[in-house]
């Protein structure tokens, strides 16, 4: 009884390659033959062997009970190798040159004679649960060593490459729970860019599983070339989290970082389809969206802040902050950033009046560097009786200030604000006492010096540059609308496909820093963890090296340290390794590696898990879809071709969302102009 899962699993329909003649814990060495191999149909490089000293058609003794996963690496010298090339180099020349020369068959068998280099995986072998149950366990090694001519090696049938490749789809854990793991079939066994043998016997088809959970919560790297692939593994992940969170009842929030605009809009690769077909539970975040001309009913937000908004003041702070740190630097960007125009709750009535006087310098700093404001816009702060009636009374200043009894002054447009700065600042220059005192002030300190920039410095002219941030009619700050989206287990798509690098960066870092801002409160407060997943296409575009100093914190690596225990994944594209930090490298769990095209990448990949022994296969190979894979319940790297994200992912997702399947061969339910 004890040997049925490794015969029933592994052992049956196994095809004769040959036998082990060396081995050591690491390596073995297999003696085969070309009539085997061809039986087998073929046994290219990185194929997976089994070899075992079980018989295949009888009981075996308890001693025995056990299969070594092989895995071919490369060739390897037999220990007659000289003069078996020494006997096929003969053979060869007789042959073209037309002798008539007849070898015996003992030497022709010989001749047929080739050796295998198999790295050692591990060792299958069954365990018995108590509960009546087995399973099909693995150990990464071997724990003895036999006399290797007692090895006879197999190539696995397809139902048993199936087992291999999606290893582990029951772990000892479930079983005992009786629990049964949600699995995406994400592709099929492929070993080799030439699939001619493996077409002819099926093993093109064999699929790969690979276990949902096991991209949720952790990090995970798809890398590749452009065009090989990485947006299909995204999309394929973020349908199969989302028909997952909807399986298990709990929401499971995704955000995805969208560049180029290719998650957010149908296209023809994707057969007319999108993310977006998923249903309502898709919103999508737009930069340059304008918040007038889309419709109530449609799933497009506007990816900007209205800067005058005191709602959103904070974050209009924030944002021009980041473009001064990015443009220039010196104390006064600083102290612009630290300024408080926004108190704390409670605060003292003097320190809510001093906040007032800081807002209303920020908006006349605003109005100088050219940002628009809602018509009509009228601005209040906190102003003695006496400072108004002297501003009303002068003739130099043309506009109006009001003061309704025990109010704040009130003036009406942005130039109105600017206009009642400059005449204060004037003022203090001559000398008036009230001036001055509503001027000093820390914050308006920080302020003023960029709106009135002396010597080299920009001042307001930086500022400038954050006015593709600012929409007059946005209606919320964009970042605290992501969030609550995602708390509520939308799938968010953040297109940024009309934005600079510039703007790309820092408006995802912002959302990014508000998610780690609001987890860690919900942290520290002892609250159950938003579940979350971030997936980062193009992320050599996000991950800004020169913020990997110590001194400037890198969002992305805050991201991949802390952000399991706040529940949330990582899942990021790039082209290049080297152009992840290593510390985001060194906590990703699950591995996708297509196509890439130098040395130094390989290299870089090289140093983890066992992607060196892949490292020519996947410099040569250019197949689109064509990866290595390594996920986290995974024992070892799997090579596979990625399925293509299709319709029937999206049915799948839909009827487990309780919607209807989409229409065959229907058009995308999504228009992307938002109509």
């Amino acid at each position: 009884m004890g040997t049925s899962l490794l015969h029933d699993r592994l052992l049956s329909g196994a095809r004769r390659i040959g036998g082990i003649y060396h081995l050591d814990f690491q390596y073995a060495q297999v003696s085969t033959d070309d009539k085997w191999k061809a039986d087998a149909g073929g046994v290219p490089q990185h194929s997976y062997l089994l070899a075992t000293v079980m018989p295949l058609d009888a009981p075996a003794d308890p001693e025995d009970e056990e299969v070594l996963l092989l895995r071919v690496d490369d060739t390897c010298m037999l220990p007659r190798q000289t003069e078996l090339i020494e006997v096929r180099e003969f053979a060869m020349r007789q042959m073209l040159t037309g002798t008539d020369t007849t070898i015996d068959v003992l030497t022709q068998q010989e001749m047929q004679r080739s050796g295998f280099k198999c790295r050692i995986l591990g060792t299958f072998y069954q365990t018995d649960l108590p509960n009546g149950k087995s399973i099909l366990d693995f150990g990464a090694d071997i724990d003895n060593l036999y006399a290797a001519s007692r090895y006879r090696v197999y190539k696995p049938s397809p139902a048993a490459l199936a087992a291999i490749a999606s290893y582990p789809q029951m772990t000892e854990e479930e079983a005992r729970k009786d629990i049964s793991p949600d699995l995406l079939t994400i592709g099929s066994v492929r070993y080799s860019s030439t699939r001619r043998r493996a077409r002819s016997h099926g093993e093109h088809l064999v699929p790969v599983e690979v276990r949902v959970g096991d991209f949720i919560e952790m990090k995970t790297a798809v890398f590749g070339m452009t065009r090989m692939g990485k947006s299909n593994t995204m999309k394929t992940l973020a349908t199969a989290t989302f028909r997952h969170a909807k399986r298990i009842g709990i929401p499971i929030g995704q955000l995805l970082f969208d560049p180029q605009g290719e998650y957010a809009n149908p296209n023809v690769q994707d057969e007319g389809i999108a993310l977006a077909d998923l249903g309502p539970d898709v919103v999508i975040y737009r930069f340059g969206a304008d918040p007038v001309n889309i419709p109530e009913d449609s799933d497009v937000e506007p990816l900007q802040i209205n800067f005058y908004d005191p709602k959103q003041l904070s974050a209009a702070q924030e944002v021009i902050g980041s473009v001064l740190a990015t443009a220039t630097t010196g104390n006064y960007v600083t102290n612009f950033i630290n300024a408080e125009l926004v108190p704390p709750q409670p605060a003292t009535f003097s320190r809510r009046n001093r906040a007032s006087r800081a807002r209303f310098c920020f908006y006349a700093l605003l109005g100088r560097a050219g940002f628009i404001c809602p018509e009509n816009y009228t601005f209040k702060t906190s102003m003695k009786r006496d400072l108004v009636e002297a501003m009303n009374r002068d003739q130099s200043f043309s506009f109006e200030v009001t003061i309704p009894k025990g109010g704040e002054a009130e003036v009406r447009g942005i130039d109105a604000v600017q206009a009642t700065l400059d005449w204060l600042l004037e003022q203090r220059e001559a000398g008036n006492q009230d001036a001055t005192e509503w001027l000093s002030d820390q914050s308006i300190d920080a302020i003023i010096p960029v709106y009135q920039p002396t010597g080299v410095q920009q001042g307001w002219r930086w500022v400038r540059r954050a006015n593709p941030f600012h929409n007059p009619t946005a209606r919320s700050d964009y970042a605290m609308r992501v969030h609550q989206d995602l708390v509520k287990g939308r799938l968010v798509i953040v297109d940024l496909s009309r934005g600079t690098e510039q703007v790309l960066q820092l408006l995802s870092e912002r959302i990014i820093n508000y998610i780690l801002g609001k987890a860690t409160e919900r942290f520290t407060e002892n609250k159950t963890a938003h579940r979350m997943q971030i997936v980062i296409e193009e992320a050599h575009r996000l991950f800004d090296r020169k913020s990997y100093d110590a001194d400037a914190p890198n969002p992305y690596v805050r991201l991949a340290k802390e952000a399991a225990k706040f529940k949330i994944g990582l899942i990021y594209a790039t082209q290049e390794v080297t152009a992840v930090h290593p510390a985001i490298l060194a906590n990703t769990s699950n591995w996708i590696v297509a196509h890439l095209n130098n040395t130094q990448e390989i290299n870089a990949l090289s140093r983890y898990y066992d992607f060196k022994s892949f490292e020519q296969a996947i410099l040569s190979a250019e197949d689109r879809g064509f990866v290595r894979l390594k996920t986290r319940s995974g024992k070892y790297v799997v090579p596979a071709q990625i399925s293509l994200f299709d319709r029937n992912m999206i049915n799948e997702a839909r009827r487990e969302a309780g919607l209807p399947p989409l229409p065959p061969d229907s058009p995308a339910l999504f228009d992307i102009t938002g109509k």
